[in-house]
């Protein structure tokens, strides 16, 4: 089967070259210019992309991704290291803990998509500055997709990898089909990005791949990048007064010094950016990929199959996922529903749960919130009293254990019993509500 494949995300490029390696010719066709030449690092760092912001934000990859790619592309894993990407060993964090699954990947986002397209033009065919602007069709399915400039491409299959957009709803509205509504849910956050660089030594994590808090009034979360570098986010609900002040570079880096787990980061941080600001994207599972296309052939993946809350780290992972494993149902409608279930449905509801209780607890400024913890927010609460809940926790951060793991009987007796202890410590030297709208006002 000839497919074309819209957007050359890592969605997309992990489709084309699945499915180029099962045989099917394989088109990619992107908006975005080619990167530019010389190394990864400072490619990224200067490829020109205003249409794909995320590309910008806080990142590292997660061990689903890096088992991912040593399942699927072992040669991009060892190209991503040699671009200064480096291996975490998350199981420091938990003396006496071995899991060889549980390493993830430092490295920008930047960098990463360098490298992913350098890979990927090496294998597939892989067209820059090239809009899909709407779908061909011939006997109720697929026939090919028709192009900005007006020229059109034929193709069996057609794969919507346009990220967060998910343009083949609009593309199959503008041909006449009423689609069902899509499952969502707010994440009502808005994020503060600044890239840093330190020379001395990477400083210390405590959730899975990152350092930091998701605390009642505020998230503070620290990504370790390639080359020395690493990111520090910041999110609040949008209209939070303490917004405004976040935009500021200096209160950003006043907030990271305050912040736990993150201030051990800061003492010879070297700033390598200005704030980069975002309004996070809600949690969405798209219908055309819950109930499948009524048009024959057009498959969404990633993104524009399933979005869930940045804060939570988890879209670069799913997307290369469902990529990889695309050839497995894209035959058959039934098959890529199916498909998009089994990756994206449990981690969809969890992140539901977690944004939900999260808006909650943000609204409630720090003050009690009569509602029952998150089984994520019951297990870190004391994960540091047993090894065991510890690995579990960590597993489901990073993608390798289902989020199911977390309410399982015993499992769940279990965090009673710890519980039953006594209540959980709170995080020395957390600024308060106060004390964080003193940090960063104008």
């Amino acid at each position: 089967m000839d497919v074309v494949i819209a957007g050359a995300g890592p969605a997309g490029l992990a489709s084309a070259l699945a499915l180029s390696g099962a045989g099917h010719p394989v088109l990619v066709l992107d908006r975005d210019p080619a990167p530019p030449p010389g190394p990864p690092a400072a490619a990224g760092t200067a490829w020109d992309r205003p249409l794909s912001p995320q590309t910008r934000q806080a990142h590292t990859l997660t061990s689903a991704a890096v088992a991912t790619m040593r399942a699927h592309a072992p040669a991009l894993l060892r190209a991503l290291l040699d671009a200064g990407a480096s291996l975490l060993d998350l199981t420091r964090a938990a003396p006496g803990i071995e899991d060889p699954e549980l390493v993830a990947l430092a490295c920008r986002r930047s960098t990463f998509d360098v490298v992913l397209h350098r890979y990927a033009a090496e294998r597939v065919d892989l067209r820059y500055g090239t809009t899909v602007s709407g779908l061909l069709t011939y006997g109720g399915r697929v026939a090919g997709v028709r192009l900005e400039s007006g020229a059109v491409v034929p193709a069996d299959v057609v794969v919507d990898a346009t990220g967060r957009r998910a343009l083949g709803r609009r593309w199959l509205r503008e041909l006449g089909y009423e689609l069902p509504v899509d499952a969502t849910e707010p994440t009502a956050t808005s994020a503060f990005v600044r890239y840093y660089r330190r020379s001395g030594p990477p400083g210390p994590l405590n959730r899975g791949n990152a350092a930091g808090v998701l605390a009642d009034h505020y998230a503070g979360v620290l990504h370790p990048g390639d080359n020395g570098t690493f990111s520090v986010a910041f999110g609040v609900l949008p209209g939070d007064e303490v917004a405004r002040g976040l935009l500021a570079p200096e209160a950003i880096d006043a907030l990271a010094r305050a912040t736990p787990w993150i201030r051990e980061w800061m003492h010879d941080a070297e700033p390598l950016t200005g704030v980069r600001a975002m309004t996070c994207p809600p949690n969405a599972f798209h219908a055309l990929a819950r109930r499948g296309s009524p048009l024959a052939g057009l498959v969404p993946v990633g993104d524009a199959a399933c979005v869930t809350d940045p804060i939570l780290g988890r879209g670069v992972s799913l997307a290369l996922a469902h990529g990889f494993r695309l050839p497995e149902a894209v035959h058959s409608t039934t098959a890529q529903v199916a498909l998009a279930e089994e990756l994206h449905g449990g981690w969809f509801r969890q992140a539901c749960l977690e944004s939900a209780d999260r808006v909650a607890r943000w609204e409630a400024a720090g003050a009690p919130v009569d509602r029952a913890p998150t089984p994520v927010r019951l297990a870190g609460a004391v994960a540091g009293r047993d090894v065991g809940v510890w690995h579990t926790l960590t597993r489901v951060l990073m993608g390798l254990t289902p989020p199911e793991a977390l309410t399982e009987p015993r499992f769940g007796q279990r965090l009673r019993d710890l519980l039953s202890e006594g209540p959980p410590a709170s995080t020395p030297g957390l600024p308060s509500r106060d004390e964080l709208v003193a940090l960063v006002a104008p």
